[in-house]
């Protein structure tokens, strides 16, 4: 369930609460009272969340600020269904709010230092088990990489129509894909600076499948885009991460011990691979949030024409 809080001037309370009773999906319109310098009214509301950005659109046009105006996720379980056709837990669970996702974008496309820092790990961590031919160690590369998120900016920058959120989500996921390289690299170069690796051939480092582009490549990259941008909507990022780093940080870190051992071919078909899979991951998430929207915005009309 959402509850909509909002600091209405005093003179607009009629206006605000007009527009929230015109609102379909909202209930329970509580004016909670006045702040201390008697200012604003402070009105709470429950809203389904396919109401969540009307609201803010309502309030707005009634002269309520933006930054006055509080959204809230409530997490509650009623033990008898709240109307005739609807699902046990109330409003559909598999909505998710806009406004809230793309909030969640911008977060997600700032350049911070905690994401530089997981990123070079991650290089580091899948460059040992490159070195290594260990899986294990690649896999968890892939947990720690949060590359997910800049991926889902970008998706959430393309279907919002954002241009500076594309920018810096994309700009975000290069830069830290960068540093992975460069982290792998410079570990490679330490190691045979101390003459551990000497007489390591590459081979393929038991990423054959991430270093040349084929079907099987398109495919993951597709279903991996999927699962990114769902798990995004639902907070299930840290579990999927995995999968989608499947497609980044392995060609990533063979790409930097490529350069490191001096096998400039496989280099450059690390960076194809890289290539390909970051455009079909934006690809393939961009369409799935693009669908959904649609349909969204489709069950919103209804639902507007219904009670009209």
């Amino acid at each position: 369930m959402l509850v909509a809080q909002a600091y209405v001037p005093v003179d607009g309370v009629g206006e605000a609460i007009a527009a929230l009773q015109t609102t379909d999906a909202v209930s329970r319109i509580v004016p909670l009272g006045r702040t201390v310098d008697g200012r604003f009214e402070l009105i709470r509301a429950e809203l389904a969340p396919r109401g969540a950005d009307e609201v803010v659109a309502s309030l707005r046009r009634a002269g309520v600020a933006a930054g006055d105006i509080v959204i809230h996720q409530i997490s509650s379980l009623h033990p008898v269904e709240a109307a005739e056709g609807d699902g046990w837990f109330g409003a559909d669970p598999e909505e998710f709010v806009w406004m809230q996702l793309v909030g969640q974008a911008s977060r997600s496309a700032r350049l911070l230092a905690r994401y530089l820092v997981l990123m070079a790990v991650a290089g580091v961590v899948a460059a040992f088990g490159v070195l290594g031919r260990n899986a294990i160690l690649i896999v968890g590369a892939m947990a720690v990489s949060p590359d997910l998120l800049p991926v889902c900016g970008t998706c959430v920058g393309i279907v919002a129509r954002r241009g500076g959120l594309i920018v810096r989500a994309l700009g975000t996921l290069i830069v830290g894909l960068a540093l992975s390289a460069v982290a792998a690299l410079l570990l490679v170069l330490l190691l045979r600076v101390l003459g551990h690796i000497d007489g390591f051939h590459l081979g393929d480092g038991g990423l054959g499948l991430l270093t040349s582009v084929n079907y099987e490549t398109v495919g993951i990259a597709l279903a991996a885009g999927v699962a990114a941008i769902l798990a995004f909507e639902t907070n299930a990022s840290a579990g999927v991460g995995v999968a989608i780093s499947v497609t980044t940080i392995p060609a990533t870190a063979f790409m930097g011990v490529a350069v490191a051992t001096g096998n400039g071919s496989a280099a450059l078909g690390a960076v194809d691979v890289l290539a390909v899979n970051i455009g079909l991951l934006v690809l393939a998430g961009t369409a799935t949030l693009g669908l959904q929207r649609h349909l969204q915005r489709r069950a919103h009309a209804r639902a507007a024409s219904a009670h009209a």
